[in-house]
């Protein structure tokens, strides 16, 4: 007798294992697959990411990076830029970042714009905010309006009021008394504490000294709730100038009561990078206006801060960055009193309207 077909043969039960079998083969092949392609898109998207967060600087995070230029997200203000002629002797010998030490001498006579500190010992409310030593104590303006400033804000943060200011703009001659005298009580050849005359910050009107109103007039030392003054000077432009770990750079010992007027932008690294002016003169000479030093300040400004070498002759060219319209930033030109010029770009103000020539 002749065999059936072999689907004949087979029963309805088979048939059905059969089918399921091919169903979960199917199944499985299925979902390895997604889970392949979701490896894969997920990978993709991590590469991406990470590419995004490479073009994000630490300053953007909202932190000052370490080093400024690594990158950046904004214009490096080279597209657009003009060229002012500055003389040498006029400029490089003035301005609020002079190197002035026993190398560097001041070299531009009695300073402009000096005040007596008699007018700026009270608050724009009439409290008293310091006490002077007398009312011939003068030194620049603007050294007097920040110093007003600052220890208006020291009266309602500490309370303190008996802060003295002893000694600003100093004459040469002055400052030879203080000298000999030095020399005289210490038996030295030389003095640690006392510049030479005519290499003194104070002839510039932009150095400071402080005592306290009490009994004995102590020295400032900046501690207890003094200490203040020592952690937020830089927010008014000051420095603590003289400090005990830069002696070796300065060759001034540890001044606690010796302040000096740089500018905002400029205390604000000196203090954040822990400079001595020695090392920060040094430091700036490598950003250019192609590649500037970027900062964003305390009080929500934005500098951009660079270097121009001195030319050779009467005159410099200092590089100023404009708008693509032609206006101007706000900036400053501060000569350092040995080699060259430093410019302070503030960036986040508005245009500057070109005067007519």
């Amino acid at each position: 007798m002749a065999q059936k077909p072999i689907w004949k043969r087979l029963k309805y039960k088979n048939i059905a294992v059969v089918l399921i079998a091919l169903v979960l083969v199917i199944v499985i092949i299925s979902s390895a697959c997604s889970r392949l392609a979701g490896s894969l898109d997920k990978k993709n998207k991590e590469k991406n990411n990470s590419k995004n967060s490479s073009n994000i600087s630490v300053e953007d995070s909202g932190n000052q990076s370490k080093d400024p230029n690594a990158t950046l997200n904004e214009n490096t203000l080279d597209k657009n830029y003009r060229y002012e002629s500055i003389s040498n002797d006029d400029h490089l010998y003035s301005g609020d970042l002079l190197l002035i030490n026993s190398e560097f001498a001041y070299k531009s006579g009695t300073p402009s714009e000096m005040e007596s500190s008699y007018d700026y010992r009270v608050d724009t409310d009439g409290n008293r905010i310091m006490s002077i030593k007398d009312s011939s104590v003068t030194a620049k303006k603007v050294v007097l309006q920040n110093l007003n400033r600052m220890l208006s804000d020291l009266r309602k943060a500490k309370d303190i009021s008996d802060v003295m200011l002893v000694s600003g703009y100093r004459t040469e001659e002055y400052q030879k008394t203080l000298y000999d005298n030095n020399l005289a009580s210490t038996g030295l050849d030389y003095s640690t504490t006392i510049e030479i005359p005519g290499h003194s910050e104070h002839h510039s009107g932009y150095a400071v000294d402080f005592q306290l109103d009490q009994t004995n007039y102590p020295i400032f030392s900046g501690t207890g709730d003094y200490s203040w003054v020592v952690d937020n000077c830089y927010k008014y432009g000051f420095i603590l100038r003289y400090q005990s770990d830069k002696s070796g750079i300065t060759g001034i010992d540890n001044e606690s009561w010796h302040y000096r007027y740089v500018g905002v932008p400029h205390a604000q690294i000196i203090y954040n990078d822990k400079l001595c002016l020695e090392e920060y003169i040094t430091h700036i000479k490598q950003y250019t206006r192609e590649k500037p030093y970027y900062l964003n300040s305390d009080d929500g400004t934005r500098y951009a801060i660079y270097y121009v070498a001195k030319n050779e002759g009467d005159s410099t060219n200092v590089d100023i960055p404009l708008f693509d319209n032609g206006a101007e930033y706000d900036y400053s030109i501060s000569g350092n009193n040995c080699d060259g010029f430093i410019v302070t770009i503030n960036i986040s103000t508005g245009q500057v309207e070109k005067t007519a020539e």
